[in-house]
This record gives structure tokens, C-alpha cells and sequence, in this order.
């Protein structure tokens, strides 16, 4: 499989990847069903075959992107990408960790993005959620053994 989305929610991520190209061949999962893809599937204890996708690509629970990252390399064999909080690079323990990792490319939003809340846009009282958060699209390359770049989109 090209693709594996362990964090697919509602498949924003996974559709967009159809977009581009319809023969890409998807493994689409959440542990939450939320209407797409496989339910009920933890990744961080889902025994996935090692090197069988090329690309891990997802948007994981903030409190554990650290997590997802090191299970993520394990089983991708070309590209894991995630979008975090850009103070995901922060904290001397995760700065060591990612130092040891083949961090490629962080793409750091030049606008603050609106990422959905429990599946959700909008308040209780239909108000669009704002965010006081930067975000950006950490990618890693497997093999990449240079310094990382930092680039805005």
C-alpha cells in the first residue's frame, strides 16, 4: 500500500490522497469510528507489518505525536508526515528524540489552521472554532541523515 492513515476520523487526509491519484490503494483506520475507514484500530498497539506502506501520513492526537512518530517509522519504508502543533518540536526530551530521527521537513503554516474538534467546526451555539495554535506538516524521510529544514506554506 502506498498510503496507511492511522488517525483517519472522518478520511479528510485519505480523500484528498484519492484526489490525486485514484490508484493509490489506502489502509484508512481510527481508533473511534467516525465514518471512514477501518474502526476500532489502535496504531500504537496494531500489529502492522513492518515496511509494508511507504507512507504514513496522519493527523494524531497532539498528546501523542511523539508516539505516533516512532511506531509510524517503524512500519513506513520511504515518508512519514504529520501535522502537529509546531510546539512539537519543544522540550528537551522530544528534542532528543527527534534529533535521532530522520526529520526531513517541517512546513509551518503561514495562517493559523482550523483543525476539527472532536469531529466538529463549530461551538455548541454553531460558532466557528478558532485556533491560537501553529501548526505545520513535519515530514521525515527514512535514510535522511542531514539537518532538517524549516519551509512555510
Amino acid at each position: 500500500f502506498p498510503f496507511l492513515e492511522p488517525a483517519c476520523g472522518e478520511g479528510h487526509i485519505s480523500k484528498l490522497l484519492l484526489t490525486i491519484n485514484d490508484d493509490w490503494r489506502n489502509f484508512s483506520s481510527d481508533l473511534i469510528p467516525r465514518g471512514y475507514g477501518e474502526a476500532n484500530i489502535d496504531f500504537l498497539t496494531y500489529t502492522f507489518t513492518p515496511q509494508r506502506y511507504e507512507t504514513v501520513i496522519t493527523n494524531p492526537p497532539f498528546s501523542l505525536f511523539t508516539e505516533f512518530v516512532e511506531k509510524a517509522l517503524k512500519i513506513a519504508n520511504k515518508k512519514v508526515i504529520m501535522f502537529g502543533k509546531l510546539q512539537a518540536l519543544e522540550g528537551q526530551k522530544r528534542a532528543a528524540f527527534l534529533q535521532k530521527t530522520p526529520l526531513k521537513t517541517v512546513y509551518v503554516f503561514k495562517k493559523r489552521q482550523q483543525p476539527m474538534r472532536d469531529g466538529k467546526a463549530n461551538d455548541e451555539n454553531g460558532k466557528k472554532l478558532s485556533s491560537t495554535m501553529a501548526f505545520a506538516w513535519f515530514v521525515w524521510e527514512i535514510g535522511y541523515t542531514g539537518k532538517p529544514t524549516i519551509e512555510w506554506i
